[in-house]
């Protein structure tokens, strides 16, 4: 396996069929524009073409409480 992080991001794009145990539930799907053509999604959360704000603002208080706690 190989993490980078040269793309500047401070989060991990990873799937969720590989985790186990107690997984929270999805809340929100992302960047739904670049889904294969053809391929129909659950509608059980909301989906989002980009980035939602709301997502933003969480990455906004996050990187505020890394250089807090630094």
């Amino acid at each position: 396996m190989l993490l980078s992080f040269d793309d500047g991001k401070h989060w991990v794009d990873l799937y969720r069929a590989r985790c186990t145990g107690d997984i929270p539930p999805v809340q929100m799907r992302m960047c739904t524009k670049f889904k294969p053509d053809g391929l129909t999604m659950a509608t059980d959360v909301p989906q989002y073409s980009g980035y939602p704000l709301s997502f933003l603002g969480r990455l906004l208080l996050a990187k505020v409480a890394m250089v807090l706690h630094s």
